[in-house]
């Protein structure tokens, strides 16, 4: 039987949302799985405005890979440049073609805020992590 990507999503998701994690699971120890649940596109002029991920063309799910230090979805992998721990968050940063991306995890919460600017637009992604440990995998 195949199943199709919207299922594998919902099936996530609902993962995400009922796995039990703890706040050591977020300390950049384990690899992470996470979900883009919202997208906001800006313009210089435009402002703001409420996307899906697709329209960006950035992968729904993204894994963060601490060891490796790499952040991977949909085939693509990008190297995490720069990352830094304050104030309860791990901060990553890079630069993948013409796009600068930054992202911030709440080491309590796995929550992530991430950015991505390019010339004259950006855009901002709001998500959550779990660990793949917590998920069955």
């Amino acid at each position: 039987m195949m199943i199709n990507r919207t299922t594998w999503q919902v099936v996530l998701l609902w993962c995400l949302a009922v796995a039990p994690v703890g706040a050591a699971d977020f300390d950049g120890s384990k690899s992470l799985i996470c979900s883009a649940n919202e997208v906001a596109d800006c313009g210089v002029f435009e402002g703001c405005q409420r996307i899906s991920p697709d329209t960006v063309n950035l992968p729904r799910f993204l894994r963060i890979d601490f060891e490796t230090k790499e952040i991977k979805g949909d085939g693509r992998t990008t190297a995490i440049q720069n990352m830094s721990q304050a104030e309860g968050q791990i901060f990553m940063q890079g630069v993948q073609g013409d796009r600068a991306w930054s992202v911030a995890l709440s080491t309590e919460t796995g929550d992530i805020t991430g950015t991505v600017a390019g010339d004259g637009y950006g855009f901002v992604v709001f998500g959550a992590c779990a660990t793949l440990e917590s998920l069955g995998s």
